[in-house]
């Protein structure tokens, strides 16, 4: 009788692992993911490589969790009717299933999710030698149940979106990671990609322009005063852009003694861009070209900022 109880006492400790392993690797959030995958150790990194086939380990884990609780609940009713009387089988079947479901289910999975990578690290090997044991079962049960699910039309979720991106940075704000400088920061790099030219250019009637016929002498003091490096250049009136001048182009004008040339003969060929461009295109177009200023014009083809 002891060695039976012992036997039960040891499928009580599978069914904890079991359950413990399943909300460990289920609860693994994207970020943990990566943390796994980016591990020197080995178990770290094969259980990140079992997290990639979730489908084959939960079904393996559930096999095994279902193998063992059946087995304790055999064993159970076996030494209840060997030792005692086959009346008192229900009472014993009650006092297992609440044991099962306390610490089998219950206790395993809380301290799953407060330790869900340690878990996943721990069981990787224990996992990987299950799931090839188990692969023929296992195999038909995913197929089995794919087809089922297929016939709902369920359509898997992205591991990650915006939206959750944009609350782990607000949860980083909150517990004081981060603060709200560097919060809006990374809130408007996580926008990037949908704003407009539009939105962060500077308006037209806030852009500091010069005129191309203008000399370098008598550019230079306005463009000092202004204190911008790059300054468009307009051809008779300020909607008419025809160049960007650098400054640095000015002072070397200026070592070379050419100051009554006009700021036209320096001017650089500007480059033009739509209000609607998206700040992602744009910055690639900078990159390319290697700018830092580009003219924005509006939908009529006029200067807009």
């Amino acid at each position: 009788m002891n060695i039976s109880l012992a036997v039960v006492f040891i499928l009580l400790v599978l069914s904890a692992l079991f359950s413990a392993t399943e909300t460990a690797y289920t609860s693994l959030s994207f970020f943990q993911l990566k943390t796994l995958e980016n591990r020197k150790s080995r178990a770290g990194k094969l259980a990140y490589a079992l997290s990639q086939d979730k489908d084959h380990l939960i079904t393996s884990v559930l096999i095994g969790n279902n193998i063992v609780n059946l087995s304790a609940s055999a064993l159970v009713t076996t030494i209840t009717i060997k030792y005692f009387s086959s009346a008192l089988v229900g009472y014993t079947t009650g006092i297992l299933t609440f044991l099962i479901l306390v610490f089998g289910e219950i206790v395993p999975k809380r301290l799953a999710l407060v330790h869900n990578v340690r878990i996943a690290i721990l069981m990787a090997y224990p996992m990987k030698a299950l799931m090839l044991l188990l692969f023929p079962l296992a195999w038909l049960l995913q197929v089995l149940s794919g087809a089922i699910t297929r016939l709902f039309g369920t359509k898997e979720e992205p591991v990650i979106t915006t939206e959750g991106v944009m609350h782990v940075v607000d949860a980083a704000e909150d517990v004081g990671l981060v603060d709200q400088y560097e919060s809006d920061l990374m809130q408007r790099a996580i926008h990037f990609s949908s704003t407009t030219v539009r939105t962060i250019m500077t308006h037209r009637t806030e852009v500091f322009t010069l005129s191309s016929e203008l000399t370098i002498e008598e550019a230079f003091p306005k463009i000092v005063k202004s204190g911008f490096s790059r300054i468009p250049i307009y051809h008779e009136n300020q909607e008419n852009i025809v160049g960007i001048l650098l400054l640095r182009d000015v002072l070397r004008a200026q070592q070379k003694q050419v100051a009554n040339k006009t700021l036209a003969s320096l001017s650089r060929k500007p480059i033009f861009v739509v209000e609607q461009m998206h700040l992602d295109d744009l910055f690639f177009l900078f990159k390319k070209n290697k700018l830092q200023q580009a003219i924005v014009i509006d939908e009529y083809g006029g200067f807009s900022g």
